[in-house]
């Protein structure tokens, strides 16, 4: 598991690849873009409460059980999340 949240990083200051466990950018008030996010997520990948993030480009592609995304800047839809990324349980939060 990574657990970034709360950071005041714009971005991701390092390119992550797999990552087996959870992924948390919840709370990244600074947030503005998901580039250099892993490629796939074992467990959760969560970007909620990121206030300054309008898109999704650069999220995982594949996620093992859930996609959290609410409480950002702009209100992101199930649709889009699915047309971006697998989700295996297909549990998303918007």
């Amino acid at each position: 598991s990574v657990l970034l949240d709360g950071n005041n990083f714009k971005e991701l200051p390092y390119k992550f690849g797999k990552i087996n466990g959870r992924f948390n950018l919840s709370g990244c008030k600074k947030l503005i873009s998901l580039k250099n996010c892993p490629e796939e997520v074992g467990t959760n990948f969560y970007c909620s409460w990121c206030k300054k993030l309008t898109s999704l480009e650069g999220c995982p592609k594949k996620v093992g059980r859930g996609f959290y995304c609410g409480g950002c800047k702009r209100d992101f839809t199930k649709e889009e999340i699915q047309s971006l990324c697998d989700i295996k349980k297909n549990n998303i939060y918007v």
